[in-house]
């Protein structure tokens, strides 16, 4: 046992701090060997540089923090949050290297925050600290396999576990030391929320008084995939965990943002200063002259600043780096939005704002496969719907425009097509069931029948389950279009669908303007809108469901899409302008495909000559 050992006996002085004797350090300067408090220390280390301060005295965090550089202003604003929180604010200003630091002592390092400890007459737990470095009982670096888990992770862990087998959720329970006897009667009982059952009872430490039940950590759960044989579900989570694309226990701030937050964050900004606005672009790296040639009003150039940023356009990485809240806090301090700067921070550190929008999980409903016996019910759950919303939902469903227009809107034989698997049913899923029709109308903004459905008829434990698709194409649409050339009279037929002036009541056409837009990643719908002559501000204050709403603000004629022919033709010439190749292929492979069909198309009035929006490549 190491014999305790005080500040005077180490040479330190009450009043003054004396060197720990030069001998008694690992120096890389005497014997060219590397130490472990000359470890560079990231953000990503903050649950371990917290975790070795815990015994500091409260009255010190401030002068820990002064002496760490930072600006005692923060400091002063920060004191009166308590004990935990005022530490955690100083320990994440001084390893992310915010501008709270106007004092840097250089990279942040276990030298410097030992050597500040024993200024403050922490000699103590200083000098434990450098103990423990030099032993090898602290890593020099926080490895996220180590970090503990709580009920709060509860949503993290069962995620990272969606791909276990079945069969081996029991055995990862008993692996992980919860009770066989508890493990085997809720197995049936729970059915598919069995893993999360496992999960909740091992992070809550349920069965502690088994004995066997280690610390939850990243770690024991690897390691125990691996003794049940999900190696590979093993290895992929600790290649997550170590490349930073499953953050435990990190400040919110510290999230990478991605386009879908982008509501969020306007939402957040709507009170910035209109003439802040280009500042704050610039500062996270926007071109100026992205932001000199806009002719956007304020708010959607607010929108714009904040899709380019999440999307990592520009100069954002070379500037600022990943997306993050404490970047983009930085930035509102630098503009003097300090206001702004300060509440935000404060509302996501007590989850008063979320980090992420949480994804809405699709409802699960039963696989089995529906016949014409199931008409009756089908009918009257999608009779509830405007004939127009019906449409799109079928040919989201894969039953062909062409069929949906020769039917002449006939709901009842409509929704049998779909029973019935005619036309392209077959390519979008691998049978009509409710929970393929569950998923399409999740997609089409239909929420609350999904949910109905997924109630009435509930998912069949141990079925495969059946999920809603987009026909596969290879790169060149070959299983579309037979190789041979268009003959003359399919390339009018061709024009003609192309240049077809839709208007915002042609749910057939309409249909397909929604499929290919539906192709489109989240990130792309931005910059669509601004091909297409929409605000984006129109679709930045909505959560979901942005391929319906473009489809219908650009066929109403919103903003300047009403200066656009709102055609196919155009469509395609968007997703081209967009280097969105392979849809635009695909958009004219479909509509080559349909013509060999032999479907027919009524004429259709040469395009007139309309100016195209802003910034529109033809």
């Amino acid at each position: 046992m190491t014999t305790p050992i005080s500040g005077a006996s180490l040479g330190f002085n009450s009043y003054t701090n004396l060197e720990v004797e030069p001998t008694k350090r690992i120096d890389v300067s005497d014997n060219g060997l590397f130490s472990p408090l000359d470890c560079e220390l990231t953000i990503k280390d903050f649950p371990l540089v917290v975790d070795s301060l815990k015994g500091i005295r409260f009255s010190n965090i401030y002068f820990l923090g002064v002496g760490l550089g930072l600006d005692v202003a923060v400091l002063g604003l920060n004191d009166p949050k308590g004990d935990a929180k005022f530490l955690n604010v100083v320990v994440k200003h001084w390893l992310s290297e915010s501008d709270a630091v106007v004092e840097p002592l250089g990279p942040p390092t276990w030298r410097i925050l030992v050597e500040q400890l024993n200024e403050i007459e922490e000699e103590t737990l200083g000098h434990n600290l450098q103990e423990k470095l030099e032993r090898g009982e602290i890593p020099p670096n926080f490895s996220p396999l180590d970090c503990e888990l709580t009920i709060e992770d509860l949503p993290l862990v069962v995620g990272s576990l969606k791909c276990i087998k079945f069969s081996n959720i029991i055995d990862l329970g008993i692996e992980l030391g919860l009770d066989s006897e508890v493990l085997k009667l809720n197995e049936l009982s729970e059915g598919a929320n069995f893993l999360n059952f496992v999960v909740e009872r091992w992070l809550s430490k349920s069965d502690a008084g088994m004995g066997s039940l280690e610390t939850p950590t990243w770690k024991t759960l690897v390691k125990q995939l691996n003794l049940i044989g999900e190696e590979t579900l093993g290895h992929n989570l600790q290649e997550k965990l170590e490349r930073g694309e499953i953050l435990p226990n990190v400040s919110p701030l510290d999230y990478e943002l991605t386009i879908k937050e982008l509501p969020l964050i306007v939402e957040r900004l709507k009170e910035i200063l209109p003439e802040n606005i280009s500042y704050l672009g610039v500062g996270l790296g926007i071109n100026l002259s992205v932001l000199n040639s806009s002719q956007a009003d304020n708010n959607q150039l607010l929108c714009q600043v904040v899709q380019r940023w999440l999307s990592k356009n520009d100069e954002v990485m070379t500037l600022s780096g990943l997306p993050t809240w404490r970047r983009l806090i930085e930035q509102l301090n630098k503009v003097d939005e300090n206001f702004i700067a300060h509440n935000l921070e404060e509302k996501l550190e007590l989850r008063e704002v979320p980090p992420k929008l949480p994804q809405r999980l699709v409802p699960k409903a039963s696989n089995t496969r529906l016949t014409r016996n199931d008409f009756a019910s089908v009918s009257k759950i999608l009779m509830r719907l405007p004939i127009g919303d019906l449409s799109e939902l079928l040919i989201a469903l894969g039953v062909s425009f062409s069929t949906i227009d020769k039917l002449n809107k006939n709901r009842d034989y409509m929704v049998i097509r779909w029973i019935d698997a005619t036309d392209g049913v077959l390519q979008y899923s691998k049978y009509p069931c409710y929970n393929v029709l569950s998923q399409a109308l999740c997609q089409n903004g239909h929420w609350g029948l999904a949910e109905e459905i997924a109630k009435t008829y509930p998912a069949e434990q141990g079925l495969e389950e059946v999920e809603l698709s987009l026909p596969q194409f290879n790169e060149s649409c070959s299983s579309m279009v037979p190789d041979m050339p268009l003959s003359h009279a399919e390339q009018q037929k061709l024009d003609k669908m192309l240049d077809k002036n839709i208007s915002k009541g042609d749910f057939v056409y309409g249909g397909i303007v929604y499929r290919f837009i539906n192709k489109l990643t989240v990130a792309s719908y931005m910059e669509l809108c601004l091909y297409l002559g929409i605000s984006q501000s129109r679709i930045s204050r909505i959560e979901s469901h942005h391929a319906i709403l473009i489809k219908d603000f650009w066929l109403q004629g919103m903003d300047n899409a009403i200066r656009t022919t709102r055609s196919l033709r155009t469509l395609l010439n968007a997703f081209k302008s967009m280097n969105q190749n392979g849809i635009a292929n695909d958009l004219k492979a479909y509509c080559i495909e349909q013509i060999r069909k032999g479907v027919t198309h009524d004429s259709v009035p040469t395009p007139s000559l309309m100016t195209p929006p802003l910034n529109f490549r033809s």
